[in-house]
């Protein structure tokens, strides 16, 4: 509720902020006679107000920005997986977009000429939380898979403390991992795989 108040009074602050200069900008335009502001002159006046306004305004827009900016990194969803799965994590991912959710998704991140290692590192400090997809093909033991485990697992924290930074998303009937036995996991073949999956990233990112 404390956040929606700020958002509100940002929102129409900015707004009070921009309706001001355009005041304050016609009058002077029209060069309306208006008495003195304790004998200051009421020209001076309305251009202060209007710059000041002004500034106020633009303020305001690059802070909300910065806000939208932030919380969008605060809410990605990092995807790890194995290559010999990719056509299948690719399908989950793009119906992630569809539920509204924000993975980040090698495939879609990484450009031509970034340093590989150092990419994914920085999407996983990015990301709120990873999904990770189990299958008789991945081991968490090796390679690249690995590193982005282990390191998810120390720099990602759930805001509920009952939730691990990771969930475990299975793909087929591969025994699930010691590493993650723990963790109650999602079989993303069920028939309501989905929103079983719906329901824990929205438990863990906050969201309603």
């Amino acid at each position: 509720m404390d956040r929606l108040l700020l958002k509100s009074f940002i929102r129409y602050s900015t707004i009070i902020a921009a309706f001001m200069a355009v005041v304050s900008s016609f009058i002077l335009f029209k060069d309306i006679g208006l008495p003195p502001f304790w004998g200051v002159n009421s020209t001076y006046v309305y251009i202060i107000i209007g710059v000041i306004a002004s500034l106020y305004a633009a303020f305001l827009s690059v802070y909300l920005t910065r806000l939208r900016e932030r919380r969008l990194r605060q809410q990605r969803i990092f995807i790890i997986y194995t290559y010999k799965d990719r056509n299948k994590v690719c399908e989950i991912v793009h119906k992630l977009r569809d539920m509204g959710f924000n993975p980040w998704f090698d495939v879609d991140e990484i450009t031509p000429g970034q340093i590989w290692e150092q990419a994914v590192m920085k999407g996983i400090i990015e990301s709120a939380i990873a999904l990770l997809f189990l299958s008789e093909n991945l081991s968490i033991k090796d390679g690249m898979v690995s590193k982005e485990f282990e390191m998810a697992m120390s720099t990602m924290m759930s805001r509920d403390e009952s939730f691990s930074p990771i969930i475990p998303i299975r793909l087929d009937d591969a025994p699930v991992p010691e590493q993650v036995s723990d963790i109650h996991w999602v079989d993303i073949r069920e028939g309501n795989g989905y929103e079983q999956l719906k329901k824990g990233l929205n438990r863990v990112l906050g969201q309603t």
